[in-house]
């Protein structure tokens, strides 16, 4: 069922509650339709989940495309957790990432 690549840091990288932008690059086999979906899973100093989102590419080509998504991490934030999975594909299909983001937006 699907695919997916995850970060090996658990429980993830050290964020704080406010304003992020999330964004990554992706292409994939052009004759499939094929989506790659970002998670990102905003989580406490236990590592306890306090909320996800997720961004969804547009069906890939053999061109980078890249998904962008303003969010917001809630009150409590310590740490950001990110995988990118996707549901379709077979054996031989090929999807590449590039630049996984997510950072802190500063105050206006």
């Amino acid at each position: 069922y699907g695919w997916g690549v995850q970060l090996d840091n658990w429980p993830g990288f050290a964020a704080s509650p406010g304003a992020h932008r999330a964004s990554f690059w992706a292409r994939g086999t052009p004759e499939r339709s094929l989506v790659a979906e970002m998670r990102v899973s905003w989580r406490d100093a236990s590592g306890e989940e306090l909320q996800a989102e997720v961004l969804s590419s547009p069906v890939l080509s053999a061109e980078w495309v890249r998904t962008a998504r303003e969010l917001t991490a809630p009150a409590g934030t310590e740490r950001v957790w990110v995988e990118v999975t996707g549901t379709e594909g077979v054996p031989g299909d090929v999807i590449d990432l590039d630049v996984l983001v997510v950072q802190a937006l500063s105050a206006p």
